[in-house]
């Protein structure tokens, strides 16, 4: 089962996507929130609202660690939207804790940039053994 987590800079471009609210676009940019979400089922689901990006990869990095437990090697793939600097953290953070086979470091592609902004960090990985989701 291949994982997926993102880290948004802001909720700009999901409110001009028409996937949130004007309210919580206003609040989450007042205060900054880097949305963390993952996918299951086809779906979008929150993880957590970080306050800062640094905040935002730490969870990330949790997130992996739950999700790869037992595993002994892993592949993956970063895609970043013009966030560099925060998307070589991410990969220096992934390469120093979790035994990588593979990790590839790509610039997000245009439909997905278009949807999800700027400033975007994505993960996919998946580990040596299947991980399944709880039922």
């Amino acid at each position: 089962c291949i994982n997926v987590v993102g880290i948004l800079d802001s909720l700009d471009y999901l409110l001009k996507g028409g996937r949130i609210g004007r309210v919580k676009a206003l609040v989450g940019t007042l205060l900054k929130i880097k949305p963390v979400l993952t996918f299951e089922g086809g779906e979008a689901k929150l993880l957590t609202k970080a306050r800062t990006m640094t905040r935002a990869i730490e969870y990330v990095l949790k997130f992996v660690e739950k999700r790869t437990e037992g595993n002994t090697s892993l592949r993956g793939s970063i895609r970043h939207s013009h966030v560099l600097e925060a998307a070589l953290a991410l990969e220096r953070e992934l390469r120093t804790r979790f035994n990588w086979a593979e990790l590839d470091f790509l610039e997000l592609g245009p439909v997905y940039g278009t949807h999800l902004g700027p400033g975007t960090i994505g993960l996919g990985f998946y580990g040596d053994k299947d991980w399944q989701p709880d039922q």
